[in-house]
């Protein structure tokens, strides 16, 4: 387990919500998330990528049985606005069905890889009755830490309804950003720690549905 660090405190919000976000997984990072999460009785959203899901499938059915909402990523991570429809569709689809298959559960969200989606392509998402979930909270975890920056970047932007994006697995090849997402473990244990007291952590559904 990664230690513990220390990151400035805002001061106390009332019942402030929040959706942590987690993309590229499942990872061999992923159960130490999941711990940290347990931890603090946080709940979270894992966009996952179903090529990685192949690879993890324990790991994904460890999100479901601790409580946490599955998300669709696309089964490679590709731009998908250099996609045909059709392609996206596969993508997408073929997700969906590992995802219920290793689970039973469908995702009702999705996100583009890169956030890079156009009208055409949530349209596509839509036939399959899936929502894009964008983020308000981006502090770049995936590009570079350490931990303390990460978390310190997330801690100053929170506020009631944010979404915040962080990875806890890499896109299939490697992607472009760090080889290791140990940096985003030890920040989530400093977020979960250092948010403002009242902060209570949900799924994506939960944010936008204003459930109590």
């Amino acid at each position: 387990m990664t230690a513990k660090a220390s990151v400035p405190t805002r001061s106390p919000a009332p019942s402030w919500r929040v959706a942590l976000t987690f993309d590229d997984g499942p990872s061999e990072w992923t159960p130490d998330v999941l711990e940290a999460l347990a931890e603090a009785g946080a709940k979270a959203t894992f966009f996952v990528i179903a090529a990685n899901v192949r690879q993890r499938p324990d790991t994904l059915r460890l999100i479901v049985d601790a409580g946490h909402e599955i998300g669709n990523h696309t089964f490679t991570h590709p731009r998908v606005t250099t996609l045909t429809d059709g392609q996206v569709y596969e993508e997408l689809a073929e997700t969906q069905d590992m995802i219920q298959a290793e689970t039973g559960v469908l995702p009702t969200f999705w996100r583009a890889p890169h956030f890079d989606v156009d009208d055409a392509k949530h349209q596509v998402a839509a036939s399959l009755n899936l929502t894009h979930a964008g983020r308000t909270i981006d502090p770049s975890d995936w590009q570079a830490g350490p931990a303390e920056r990460i978390a310190a970047a997330v801690i100053d932007q929170l506020a009631d309804g944010a979404i915040v994006d962080l990875h806890d697995g890499i896109p299939p090849g490697g992607g472009l950003g760090t080889a290791s997402r140990a940096d985003t473990v030890a920040a989530v244990r400093l977020i979960l720690a250092g948010a403002p007291a009242g902060t209570e952590f949900v799924t994506v559904t939960s944010l936008l549905a204003g459930d109590a």
